[in-house]
């Protein structure tokens, strides 16, 4: 299975249709051709010759980026037996930061270790992604009121957010990975630029403490649940508070959006979940019960169903749409605390 190396002037990796965007890494692109014996490999990966012809040929599969912008890196031999090690080791890193990760996809699959060309579906003519991607890095959050930023590999402590008069409940990147997002015993969360660690925004209106804070999908917005038996949804850009989410009867302990982003989701010490409109504040659905509060509320990976956990050693599935509880999942002999939805 003759492969040739391609990098491509754009950004973004090819994504199934109606998907997001992907923000960050810089991506080429491995192109099985048609040709050569099996399991021989070229002795020279990455010649001077290569590296910078432009490559004219077409391309192959769904969201492929056009022939356009397009250079060739590399040319080799690869076997169908071929384990991620052997693709990365005769493709040369083009570009990216120092330290960059390389991830390799076949569509939207990724190619891990275990697995062969042949096992991910790879074939001669198959357009193989390579995908650098930023530094892995960790982000905690602490009772000593700070949160920290970490290198994944080394485990250095890169830099301290310090800033917060109470504890440090969560810390959660933006969608992007450019901003850190706190919530804080002292009644406030906190939006901060990752690399410098420079606070941005601190986000006041809340009468008690922060439980969580979070991103909306597309990182405009941002949702903090309160003590205070509210939710707010604010600018991340500006740091204003939009909308206050009032209802609940008990201090709400979690809020997330919905994967599109058009709905909210919280739950609360008063033993119910709230599904609202995003836009508008209003209350669309409550979901009643349970009979003790509810620790978490999530929504399933396509929005459709919601999951929520509580104190009354419970979970329950509910249709997100009606707000009719579907089932209730019974066996804990304590109290449950959290309950997720695997992905799709």
């Amino acid at each position: 299975m003759r492969v040739s190396v391609v990098t491509c002037a754009g950004r973004e990796r090819p994504r199934a249709e109606g998907r997001p965007p992907r923000r960050s890494g810089l991506f080429t692109h491995v192109r099985g051709l048609r040709g050569g014996g099996p399991g021989t490999r070229a002795a020279a990966v990455a010649s001077h010759a290569a590296i910078g012809r432009p490559h004219t040929g077409g391309h192959s599969g769904p969201g492929s980026p056009p022939a356009r912008g397009r250079r060739e890196l590399a040319a080799l031999d690869a076997s169908p037996s071929w384990r991620l090690r052997d693709v990365l080791a005769g493709t040369p890193a083009q570009g990216g930061a120092p330290g960059s990760r390389r991830r390799v996809f076949l569509g939207e699959t990724e190619f891990r270790g275990g697995a062969t060309l042949a096992e991910i579906g790879a074939t001669g003519g198959s357009e193989l992604t390579l995908m650098l991607t930023p530094t892995l890095h960790v982000l905690t959050a602490s009772h000593d009121l700070t949160a920290k930023i970490w290198h994944a590999e080394s485990g250095q402590c890169l830099r301290t957010l310090e800033g917060h008069d109470g504890l440090v409940w969560s810390a959660v990147f933006s969608p992007d990975g450019l901003e850190v997002l706190t919530a804080s015993q002292d009644g406030t969360a906190r939006i901060w630029h990752a690399e410098s660690g420079q606070c941005l925004h601190t986000l006041e209106g809340h009468h008690d403490r922060v439980y969580s804070a979070v991103f909306s999908p597309d990182g405009l917005h941002v949702l903090t649940a309160s003590g205070d038996r509210t939710a707010k949804i604010w600018h991340a850009g500006s740091g204003q508070c939009l909308r206050t989410l009032e209802g609940h009867r008990g201090g709400v302990v979690s809020a997330v959006f919905s994967p599109d982003g058009l709905e909210v989701l919280t739950a609360s010490e008063d033993g119910t979940a709230r599904i609202w409109h995003a836009e508008s504040g209003q209350c669309l659905h409550t979901l009643e019960g349970h009979h003790d509060r509810v620790n978490s509320a999530v929504f399933s990976p396509d929005g459709l169903e919601v999951l929520t956990a509580s104190y009354d050693r419970t979970a329950k599935i509910w249709h997100a749409e009606s707000g009719q509880c579907l089932r209730t999942l019974e066996g804990h002999y304590d109290p449950v605390f959290s309950a997720v939805f695997s992905p799709q």
